[in-house]
């Protein structure tokens, strides 16, 4: 079962696009990440993992980022597709073992347990599939908006007070090798400065 999301976005490069989600991929834990151009990504997962379960691609084996021309010379379609199959195969091998081994004796009224417990496991796993919808659509929107949202586990905060105003400067414009994230942090840090000395000069 694929599922997937599409954007149409205007005066945006496919390799600034792609390098923005592979950054973005790569911090969600996911367990190989294959680029194909400047229109194609692959995020492929083992089956047994690994790595954290509480992560975006828990129950997920494989999604494709692709970018695609439109008619428009200035404007790309973005198709971000998601294969669920892994999640639905795992939901319904654990709804079978939990009444095949929790429920009891349907036929026995006596030991019939409440209706509840019948809904209460396809309700938890729907709502997890909701949630990891959820998500892998706000990281897609994100990262359309916003570029990379990667800030590597630094502190940037420390690390962009002791940068020069220039170097402030250069990273806000973009001419770094910085995500935009840090070129916002970068832009409040100068900002604070600024209203700093316009205070001081009061």
């Amino acid at each position: 079962m694929n599922f997937t999301f599409h954007k149409t976005v205007k005066d945006k490069q496919s390799s600034e696009i792609i390098k923005n989600f592979q950054a973005n991929f790569g911090s969600t834990n996911c367990d190989n990440i294959r680029r194909f151009g400047d229109n194609q990504l692959i995020v492929e997962n083992n089956f047994f993992r690994l790595k954290s379960n509480q992560n975006l691609w828990v129950g997920i084996d494989k999604a494709s980022l692709t970018i695609k021309d439109t008619i428009n010379q200035n404007e790309k379609k973005i198709h971000y597709k998601i294969n669920f199959t892994k999640f639905l195969l795992i939901s319904f091998g654990s709804i079978l073992l939990f009444f095949l081994f929790f429920i009891g004796d349907f036929t026995d009224s006596t030991t019939r347990p409440p209706l509840i417990l019948y809904i209460f496991v396809p309700v938890v796993l729907l709502i997890n599939f909701i949630i990891l919808l959820i998500r892998h659509y706000s990281l897609f929107i994100r990262t359309i908006k916003r570029g990379s949202i990667y800030l590597g586990g630094y502190d940037w905060e420390k690390i962009l007070k002791n940068k020069t105003d220039n170097e402030l400067k250069v990273i806000i414009a973009g001419e770094s090798h910085l995500s935009k994230s840090v070129g916002e942090l970068a832009k409040k840090e100068l900002d604070k400065r600024n209203n700093k000395k316009a205070t001081t000069h009061i």
